[in-house]
């Protein structure tokens, strides 16, 4: 099904699910540029091979995942721009979530 079908699908069932075109025009989802632009602001990079750099994260859940999904970290972020060392850490790839946001790595 196309996007235009499935827009047109979306738009009548709304308009069935409501009594007027008024109130089912306040229920229309709106799209979510705040948030996006929130999450682009967080930077993630990786220098030495094992060395994690967080930006723009200052008060976010930082958590650590390895390939299996097993949480290998957590911790609060408590400056805009923080470090952490991985060398512990084995090989591969891990996921880093931060709030909503999350980023795929690779260590060294």
């Amino acid at each position: 099904m196309n996007k235009t079908i499935q827009k047109i699908i979306t738009f009548a069932f709304i308009l069935m699910m409501n009594a007027s075109w008024a109130s089912a025009a306040t229920f229309m989802p709106d799209p979510i540029p705040a948030v996006e632009n929130e999450m682009a602001q967080i930077q993630i990079s990786i220098t030495n091979g094992s060395t994690l750099h967080i930006k723009n994260a200052d008060g976010q859940v930082l958590e650590i995942y390895n390939i299996t999904g097993v949480k290998i970290f957590t911790q609060r972020i408590d400056s805009p721009s923080r470090s952490y060392e991985l060398s512990n850490q084995p090989r591969g790839w891990y996921l880093v979530k931060i709030g909503d946001f999350t980023r795929k790595i690779y260590l060294k």
